[in-house]
């Protein structure tokens, strides 16, 4: 029995990295031009993605918040967890904008999750993003050695990015001028530290399925 259970353990193992290097391949067939085996391959993904997280949300939030308090409720006579049934109604409103004659329905539930959601949300970016961000700011920059001097150029980013999205005023003169000019200068290097650290991301992904289709399938290196 237990042969029986490594062969198949080996077999599921087999297929699974057949079946991932081909995806793999036909992913990168989209180099050389769009073609069937790319669409196959992206609608596999789209697909299987979509029926995995509908199955996530059935088990962890559907099943267990809605149906599992109806159940109770109506078993024990509580009435109170029928309660559920206001955000399940809410839920299934969002629906209606697959209907063109009843999509005005989901501006419901749509503007009370973006209102929710911003005012839920705002206290957790000051203390997450601005206090912070305030809090990094405030630093010595003198007398004039290497940390401060360190600290004085962080300062005048900060303060020269923000002159930069400072629209009510005309960038013009010294201060908000030169202030600006500075500011798009310390804008661009963080944007291309960011794309370079995003760049550095997406070949290490190319690396690590360049070893998966050299090692685990073609078992060319080790």
């Amino acid at each position: 029995m237990s042969d029986i259970t490594v062969g198949n353990s080996a077999l599921s193992i087999f297929i699974g990295i057949n079946i991932s290097a081909i995806l793999t391949l036909a992913i990168y067939s989209f180099l050389y031009k769009d073609n069937f085996f790319y669409k196959a391959a992206e609608y596999m993904f789209v697909g299987t993605s979509a029926g995995y997280l509908l199955s996530v949300a059935y088990n962890n939030v559907i099943y267990p918040n809605v149906f599992v308090p109806l159940q109770r409720g109506m078993a024990t006579g509580n009435y109170s967890e029928f309660i559920v049934l206001i955000p399940t109604i809410m839920g299934l409103l969002m629906l209606t904008m697959l209907i063109p004659g009843l999509s005005v329905l989901s501006r419901i539930p749509i503007s009370y999750v973006v209102g929710f959601g911003a005012g839920a949300s705002a206290m957790a970016v000051i203390q997450t993003d601005i206090v912070p961000q305030i809090n990094a700011t405030i630093m010595p920059i003198l007398p004039l050695t290497y940390a401060n001097i360190n600290n004085f150029v962080v300062v005048a980013g900060v303060v020269c990015s923000l002159i930069y999205f400072f629209f009510s005023t005309e960038h013009k003169g010294i201060i908000f001028g030169t202030g600006s000019k500075i500011g798009i200068i310390f804008l661009m290097i963080t944007f291309g530290a960011q794309f370079g650290t995003t760049i550095m991301g997406r070949v290490q992904l190319l690396i690590n399925r360049g070893y998966f289709l050299l090692g685990d399938w073609l078992h060319l290196i080790k």
